[in-house]
């Protein structure tokens, strides 16, 4: 068993590590990097004078420095064409078989005798075109046959569309690499269409540095006439490197781990045919060869790996650095040494993409901001398809370098939304998977085909998510920016082994925005190694008069502790403790906690007496037998003034300026209106509470959820904090059955409570008749009503929690009343009878505090 100060230290390391990033840096004799000269850069783009489109002279280098070799047939002249913004060359397909077309191009300057180049150019075919092209250069010819999608090095056949086919109409960017013939091997060229390794071949002679010319040809064969058709060519790019500038790009084409869970596989051959040798600072933890041995536990270790490039005689040296994680962590990801670009093929993340949605859904490695690298997923636009229907469109996973298997393992990550987006995240064994889905729009977490809990998901924040997984329990518990949510009973997982993020379509309807981001960074998968899990979740206290208190106070005491448990134990015991002055005063008697139910939180008696209300309090969860720590130990903190939240209608909402108008038989009736929750801050002491109004009219007890009203009470409240619900005249206009009602306030009940605040159910006040006689008795309008105020006091008592019933209160003050003394608390009855006057909204407030001091809520304290 591991040590709580081991635990700590491996917290405190993941944390300093987040921002550790592999590196690579030339560290030559000089401190400089290697030689890249441009020998040409040909982007047409800069001729004035010229007249578009412009054919090339015969014999004549013309205005763009080309020269038309040869070309016999009228019509197939090459030609310089501009399309408003670009500037580029073309050449019409032949419409004869027995001639060649070519055009040269004169480089800037020679290229250096043994130097490896590179050359880069986009070209581009009209449909149709069934043609032979493609260039020369340093005595080697590379042909393009868009006819069979073939690719051809000095006649040699090296690509068919086995691989990649070029596609017509859109500008294929192409580079081929050449390496001179060394002491051992021939001179060689490497293929890439669109940044991908395609091919490469041998020559059986070397390159050519005499020849100091580009030339592009279109050559004879067994191409049908087409003359109509096209083929373009621009951005023409020449590049030589020396020894050193490749022994730097073998270098900058290694991809390390940033940490490291298992063996790593060093590379010992690179770009151009380099050598390459490595050495470890530490081989203790990563040998020579790459061989890694993860310590037991402690801190992450930073090792750093020296890579020598070899290369014509020249080596270069460049440092790395791998995070060796102890045996605790599984995987960690932070993205940091990764390339600004596509997921695929980075530290093996592995990608799908339906190629139906190319361009609805983007996956890459963003740079985030100027110190931090994120995974990115990104909506570009709706998807083409009929309806919401459809699958998950893109898809990035990584498989861990290891699996987790028994014990509880947690899988944490954070996240970050730009808007609206359906995000799934799956963790997974290799056969069975667990996938949520987070709908950013209305907040809700989707699972098995039911949305399981609401969660305040707010765009532009990084929201910490973790996945306790508890592997023999058979539980996965989902836990969001620290608070606790929901935990999936009887899952099927045998262990985790791999992590998937994807983009799911289903449900985004027609929203073309192009803002639907997410991103996701700092991945780490680890077996907590603790036994148990407990966290403290409040304390209780008394006055010195015995009764319930909220805060502790001089000559009171601690009469309770309530935890939560996030997994079984058999052996653990709580101690609760007070401190004064940093000095031990006295400690609980150890309590048997062993039977607490998994993640319910249960409230166990202490009495501990207080000296002061400066009096620190503290406890601990422990192992019965060896008293190790089980979590982490809580310390109280007084925090005034706590807050009291309102969640509800028109009846509590704060109205702008009290005063609303409304048009009655074309007249505009101007008329004060209030809510009560304007005035229940006046019912306590002054700077005791904060009343922070969430009510907003029209909602029942599903549309104040549905719109995450709930959830950003919960994302500002604070545990200790209060919350009133009152809710009942849009359900009942919004004929919300009884039973859904009582289900509807339970998840309020149950949801407030998980965050450790109290909720106060409020019943609602009665509606008035907008007919009666003034001089008339008042009566009850709405009986219907009546059942919603029954209901809620049943499901609050059911529950057990305090419910204040305004409705029967307020009846009773307005009884014996006449009809028009009683419409004085509510607005003009030609306006409506349901909304409240400010006599009647401050009416309802003092009822309120005078059936919340008869209650057995601690709120009640802090009232007048």
């Amino acid at each position: 068993m591991k040590s709580m100060k081991k635990i700590l230290s491996l917290v405190i390391a993941l944390a300093m590590v987040l921002s550790i990033a592999p590196l690579a840096m030339a560290a030559g004799d000089d401190g400089m990097g290697g030689v890249e000269q441009v020998l040409l850069n040909e982007t047409f783009e800069g001729v004035s004078g010229v007249e578009f489109p412009y054919t090339l002279p015969a014999t004549s280098s013309g205005a763009f420095n080309w020269k038309r070799n040869t070309n016999t047939t009228t019509g197939q002249e090459y030609i310089f064409e501009n399309d408003g913004t670009n500037t580029y060359m073309s050449f019409y397909n032949p419409n004869s078989t027995s001639h060649n077309r070519e055009a040269s191009r004169a480089l800037n300057s020679a290229v250096p005798s043994g130097s490896v180049v590179s050359i880069k150019l986009k070209f581009k075919y009209d449909s149709g075109v069934k043609a032979f092209h493609g260039f020369d250069i340093l005595g080697h010819t590379f042909q393009f046959r868009t006819q069979v999608q073939g690719f051809y090095a000095d006649g040699g056949q090296y690509w068919t569309p086995t691989y990649t086919a070029i596609y017509p109409n859109v500008w294929n960017d192409i580079e081929i690499l050449l390496f001179p013939a060394t002491g051992t091997e021939n001179a060689k060229f490497q293929y890439y269409l669109g940044g991908t390794f395609i091919t490469q071949g041998n020559y059986s002679s070397d390159l050519d540095y005499t020849k100091k010319a580009v030339v592009l040809r279109q050559s004879t064969g067994n191409a049908p006439t087409m003359g109509n058709l096209k083929i373009y060519y621009d951005d023409i790019i020449v590049t030589a490197f020396d020894n050193k500038r490749v022994c730097e790009i073998a270098a900058d084409k290694i991809s390390l781990p940033s940490s490291a869970t298992g063996n790593i596989a060093l590379p010992t051959s690179g770009f151009g045919g380099a050598t390459i040798s490595w050495s470890s600072d530490n081989t203790s933890l990563i040998s020579n060869s790459g061989v890694v041995t993860r310590p037991e536990n402690g801190d992450i270790q930073p090792v750093t790996l020296t890579a020598t490039v070899t290369y014509g005689g020249t080596s270069v040296s460049f440092p790395y650095t791998v995070n060796v994680l102890p045996e605790s962590v599984y995987f960690y990801e932070d993205f940091e040494g990764a390339s600004v670009g596509k997921l695929a093929g980075y530290n093996s993340w592995t990608e799908f993409e339906n190629t139906s949605y190319a361009h609805a859904f983007t996956g890459q490695v963003i740079q985030e901001t100027t110190s931090n690298k994120a995974g990115m997923i990104w909506r570009e636009a709706n998807p083409t398809g009929s309806g919401n229907a459809g699958p998950a469109q893109y898809t990035v996973s990584r498989a861990f370098d290891n699996a987790i298997e028994g014990g509880i393992a947690s899988v944490k990550m954070n996240v970050y939304f730009e808007d609206y987006v359906w995000m799934n995240t799956r963790v997974s064994d290799g056969t069975n998977s667990v996938t949520l889905q987070f709908k950013t729009n209305n907040s809700v977490i989707y699972y098995s085909g039911a949305n399981i809990v609401n969660v305040q998901m707010l765009p532009d924040v990084w929201h910490n998510i973790e996945y306790r997984i508890d592997l023999p329990q058979k539980t996965f518990e989902i836990i969001f920016d620290g608070r606790s949510l929901y935990t999936i009973e009887n899952i099927t997982l045998t262990g985790v082994s791999s992590i998937t993020f994807e983009e799911n379509r289903t449900g985004l309807g027609n929203s073309t925005s192009t803002n639907e981001k997410f991103y996701f960074d700092n991945i780490v998968a680890q077996l907590i190694d603790v036994p148990y899990a407990y966290s403290v979740v409040d304390f209780a206290f008394k006055g010195a008069d015995g009764a319930a208190s909220l805060y502790p106070e001089s000559d009171g005491s601690v009469s309770g502790v309530t935890i939560k448990k996030h997994k079984s134990a058999e052996n653990a015991v709580l101690v609760a403790a007070v401190y004064d002055g940093g000095k031990l005063t006295k400690a609980s008697a150890p309590i048997n906690v062993t039977g607490a139910l998994i993640n319910a939180e249960t409230t166990y008696p202490v009495s501990l007496p207080i000296a002061s209300a400066a009096t620190q309090i503290r406890v601990f969860a422990l192992d019965k037998g060896t008293l190790v720590p089980l979590a982490l130990d809580k310390t109280y903190e007084k925090r005034s003034p706590i807050t009291v939240f309102i969640a509800g209608d028109s009846i509590s909402e704060n109205v702008s300026g009290s005063q609303s108008s409304k048009v009655v038989n074309g007249e505009t009736i101007v008329y004060d209106r209030e809510g009560w929750g304007m005035r229940i801050g006046e019912q306590f002491n002054s700077g005791a509470i904060s009343v922070s109004n969430h009510a907003v009219g029209g909602r029942d007890t599903a549309e104040f959820i549905s719109e995450g009203r709930l959830d950003s009470i919960l994302a500002k409240g604070q545990r200790g904090d209060f919350v009133f619900v009152s809710f009942g005249h849009n359900d009942d206009g919004s004929n919300i059955s009884i039973s859904d009602y009582r289900a509807n306030l339970a998840s309020y009940s149950k949801a407030i409570k998980e965050k450790g605040m109290t909720p106060i159910f409020v019943t609602p006040v009665s509606r008035i008749a907008t007919g009666a006689d003034d001089s008339g008795n008042w009566t009850a309008y709405d009986d219907d009503l009546y059942t919603y105020a029954e209901a809620m006091v049943a499901e609050a008592a059911e529950n057990g929690d305090v419910c204040l019933d305004l409705y029967t209160a307020f009846n009773d003050e307005l009884d014996g009343l006449t009809y028009g003394e009683a419409r004085a608390y509510y607005v003009p009855k030609n306006i409506d009878g349901t909304h409240l006057s400010p006599a009647g909204a401050s009416l309802a407030a003092s009822l309120i505090a005078e059936l919340l001091g008869e209650s057995a809520s601690t709120l009640k304290d802090l009232l007048k």
